[in-house]
């Protein structure tokens, strides 16, 4: 089974701020909204891996996001679980794992993703890695589509 270790590290709070005076309120703000936007369970329902599409059994990789924190469950085994930060306002959307527990424990994992209602799309880089995902193709990489379970 393709392990994907996604949601794996880290959604804490403390984000980047801007040297400009009221722009860190501003940027604060929008890392705000945006974690509310994506609290809540999602279940990935497809990927693209190096090009391929990756079958994916229903039900089968579910993360609930919470708080700034994390959950992974893989066939409703909990696998992993952390803290993330996000950057809503670079282009591509950042988002930075700290893996807390699960095999990868103690390492980060860096991300970007896209949010569009209830999609959310996610590349994330191996974990451990120090290089970003450069976009969402899936043509280098893992890039899970996942829905917000109801």
């Amino acid at each position: 089974m393709l392990r994907v270790n996604l949601l794996a590290a880290g959604l804490c709070t403390a984000l980047f701020a801007s040297a400009l005076p009221g722009r860190a309120e501003v940027k604060d703000e929008a890392v705000k909204k945006e974690l509310k936007a994506l609290d809540g369970a999602w279940e990935a329902r497809s990927a693209m891996k190096d090009g391929e599409a990756v079958e994916i059994p229903a039900g089968a990789i579910v993360v609930t996001i919470a708080d700034g924190k994390y959950k992974e469950k893989v066939m409703n085994e909990e696998k992993e679980s952390g803290t993330f930060t996000i950057d809503p306002s670079k282009k591509p959307k950042t988002m930075d794992f700290a893996i807390l527990e699960g095999k990868d424990k103690g390492k980060k994992q860096l991300a970007i993703y896209e949010l569009k209602g209830d999609e959310l799309r996610v590349a994330a880089s191996d974990a451990g890695s120090t290089e970003r995902p450069k976009d969402l193709s899936g043509k280098n990489g893992v890039v899970l589509t996942f829905k917000r379970a109801k």
